[in-house]
């Protein structure tokens, strides 16, 4: 749980997107409700239930539609195992069918480009999921 009531604002954006991009789901805010008279009145536990309000900014509307739409774009790790390993076996099989030397190039250059994102997998599966 993360309370971030006392971020600034420039700020706050910034910390609760890295949280929700962690898969964080509890990112509080404390809201005063009543007007403040700045004493003892306004200490957390001299308020009452009404004067303030203390919620999951992961809950609003806005947040939650903008989490479906970053999931959404997000591949998960498991996907992304198997579309590299597709990919790399394609690439070697059709070695061994091809005579041109131009084709075998182009191969060797998917299988470059296969084993650099194979080496992006321990990320994807951290974050990804």
């Amino acid at each position: 749980m993360f309370d971030v009531t006392a971020l600034k604002n420039n700020l706050l954006v910034d910390v609760v997107l890295t949280l929700v991009a962690l898969h964080s789901s509890e990112i509080y805010s404390f809201e005063l409700r009543k007007r403040p008279v700045y004493d003892q009145q306004d200490l957390y536990h001299a308020l009452s239930g009404d004067d303030y309000t203390y919620r999951n900014l992961t809950e609003s509307d806005p947040v939650s539609a903008a989490v479906q739409r970053i999931r959404r774009w997000t591949i998960g790790g498991q996907f992304y195992l198997v579309l590299v390993v597709v990919v790399l076996l394609v690439a070697v099989a059709s070695g061994f069918v091809v005579d041109s030397p131009e084709t075998a190039a182009v191969i060797s250059k998917v299988a470059d480009v296969v084993s650099i994102l194979a080496l992006l997998i321990p990320i994807v599966r951290q974050y990804g999921d």
